[in-house]
């Protein structure tokens, strides 16, 4: 508690201070009504942003309020209005054997408001609970408790065998497992059924949606939306998220033999693996239709943490990579709910390493020094002396055997990192290239970690964990999103400025939108297909977004991966010029994309949009 009442005082003095300078400084300049005017102009952009991420909490609501009665009745009359099609069909599977029933009245409220006309409850109990369920079932009126069969199964079963037994039992034609705690939306299988009619492949489609956490209140908890990608990029999923909400077509189900009892309690990492193994096509409705319980949740990672489930879950993963001839080995990650695969590489990677630098001898030799203590991989160096005035910075380099070209020209980032590609004299024929900020000091193995990834299939740019020196983090992977009041689109790192430990989105490998130029990976090949970096459109300012932007265009991904470290000093008190104020245009980004699309297959549905 102590420490929140540290951090919001903090917080407070920071905002003040900084406040008190900026209307100072109007004050001394003698425009101190310009300066307020656009004070307030940027509190109420920001106002803007507080009051959406405000509006979605309000808007997840609870199950208990008035919104969620015209929710249910509104769905109804739209589900009505649906093709009359017995093929949708669908089966939630409830095992309350050996679940806590305090919640499971909620629970069973939940699936009986889902407004789907064909649809079947399959309750799982213990003998010894029949006479409690009977009693829990009487708060319910006769006419809702239509769709529900209630089943009785010895306790000693696993979560496994009972709910392969109430899929043998089911007659739906998709099957949803729901666990005691967690509830959804009245309108989720509206929402899946909707989709399912894009569809083409229909029996091989496994649909799933958006999740957040709730309390014992039912209340959400704020941050906790999860935001699963749009299409899974498999092999490259190594978390847990995708095993919640998911809607299977039964004949899958069927084809993959159900559930594990060799998997018991870690199906959610092991599902969705063996699911597209057998062909499954994953997508997602990108609404958060579904609630898991923080209890449940916690419950969920404290078993992962057990010798025996550690291992059975890697043995999946083994298994999977196994079965998609990756040579890859398979460690736990950071986070209890997520692991980390090892690519095996046949050789000693080479890796061109690029640098731009003006000056600052102490940064530029330590960015310098670090590269050159990079275990197992040979590296060649290449800066960029862009009109530097300390001349003892080359000289330096020189001796440590790094190939130094001065380019006295104008600063353009993209200019100058192209200009080395093309120019080196060392370096022609080594095919992966690092571009390297002169202030990132990159941890001994981050250059390995980054050479596994950049050799994997599918794979076009890969970007690492920055942290400021402070520890907090500066790059965990790149957002992009728009501002609607000022046509803005505003570049960040996921939960940017927190502490490792309280990372939940930044913390395990996973495909990005785009990853940081200031220390990230491609291939030469790659690199000068796409013409490298834009040297107009993007000169400075998301020049690093624009390649990430082309680099998907060709059908490639951009991996981050939070095993390369590197501790960027400088950027936190980097300020842009008004030179810049026309690349953070989201208009911008869609011309961009645009002009792409003229010359290139897009492979990205969301390249266009600003937000990914």
């Amino acid at each position: 508690m102590m420490s929140k009442i540290k951090k919001l005082g903090r917080i407070c003095t920071t905002y003040l201070g900084v406040s008190a300078r900026y209307l100072l400084r109007g004050f001394q300049k003698r425009c101190f009504f310009s300066y307020l005017l656009s004070y307030f102009k940027q509190h109420f952009l920001y106002l803007e942003k507080f009051t959406k991420h405000l509006e979605e909490n309000i808007e997840l609501e609870d199950n208990q309020s008035f919104k969620w009665n015209r929710l249910k009745e509104t769905v109804q009359g739209l589900h009505a209005l649906l093709p009359d099609n017995n093929r949708f069909y669908y089966s939630i599977l409830i095992d309350a054997t050996q679940c806590p029933r305090k919640y499971l009245k909620q629970t069973l409220r939940t699936a009986l408001d889902i407004t789907a006309p064909y649809k079947e409850i399959l309750l799982a109990i213990s003998k010894e609970s029949d006479k409690e369920i009977k009693k829990l079932l009487n708060h319910f009126i006769p006419n809702e408790l239509a769709s529900l069969k209630v089943f009785n199964f010895e306790k000693n079963l696993s979560q496994s065998e009972v709910i392969n037994a109430l899929a043998s039992f089911s007659q739906g034609n998709y099957l949803f497992i729901l666990p005691v705690g967690d509830w959804m939306r009245p309108d989720l299988f509206y929402r899946y059924e909707q989709t399912l009619n894009f569809m083409g492949e229909k029996d091989f489609t496994v649909l799933f949606c958006d999740e957040y956490q709730i309390d014992h209140h039912c209340m959400p908890l704020p941050k906790t939306r999860t935001l699963k990608p749009q299409r899974p990029c498999f092999p490259y999923v190594f978390n847990d998220d995708l095993g919640h909400t998911l809607l299977i077509p039964k004949n899958l189900w069927e084809k993959i033999g159900g559930l594990l009892k060799e998997s018991e309690g870690i199906h959610t990492f092991d599902l969705p693996l063996r699911l597209e193994a057998a062909g499954a096509l994953f997508h997602k409705v990108p609404l958060p239709l579904y609630a898991i319980r923080e209890e449940n949740k916690i419950k969920q990672e404290i078993h992962y943490s057990n010798l025996p489930a550690l291992r059975n879950i890697l043995k999946s993963f083994e298994n999977y990579s196994i079965s998609k001839k990756l040579n890859w080995n398979w460690t736990p990650g950071y986070s209890k709910s997520s692991v980390r695969a090892i690519p095996q590489l046949l050789s000693i990677p080479e890796v061109h390493v690029i640098m731009l630098y003006k000056d600052h001898f102490r940064l530029t030799l330590s960015a310098v020094n670090h590269i050159m203590k990079q275990k197992n991989v040979r590296v060649k160096m290449t800066a960029i002396d862009n009109n530097s005035q300390d001349f003892s910075i080359a000289e330096k380099l020189r001796e440590l055997g790094v190939e130094v070209i001065r380019v006295e020209e104008p600063f353009n980032y993209s200019r100058l990192n192209n200009r080395a590609v093309r120019e080196t004299k060392i370096a022609k024929d080594i095919e992966n290239i690092l571009f390297l900020n002169n202030d990132v000091d990159l941890d001994a193995d981050g250059l390995i970690e980054m050479c596994r990834w950049i050799e994997q299939p599918g794979i076009g740019l890969v970007g690492c964990r920055l942290n400021y020196p402070n520890g907090l983090l500066q790059h965990g992977g790149v957002i992009i999103e728009s501002s609607g009041a000022a046509f803005m689109k505003s570049w960040h790192h996921e939960e940017r400025l927190e502490k490792f430990h309280h990372l939940r989105k930044t913390n395990f490998l996973k495909i990005s939108a785009a990853v940081t130029a200031a220390c990230c990976m491609i291939k030469k090949k790659t690199f000068l297909e796409v013409n490298g970096f834009d040297e107009v459109w993007f000169p400075i300012a998301f020049s690093d977004t624009a390649l990430a932007v082309k680099v998907r265009a060709k059908g490639l991904h951009c991996l981050y991966t939070p095993f390369a470290v590197g501790v960027h000093h400088e950027s936190i008190s980097r300020k842009k010029v008004n030179i810049e104020d026309y690349e953070t245009l989201s208009w911008v980004h869609r011309r961009f994309v645009q002009k792409l699309w003229e010359n290139e297959k897009i492979h990205f549905e969301d390249l266009e949009k600003t937000e990914y």
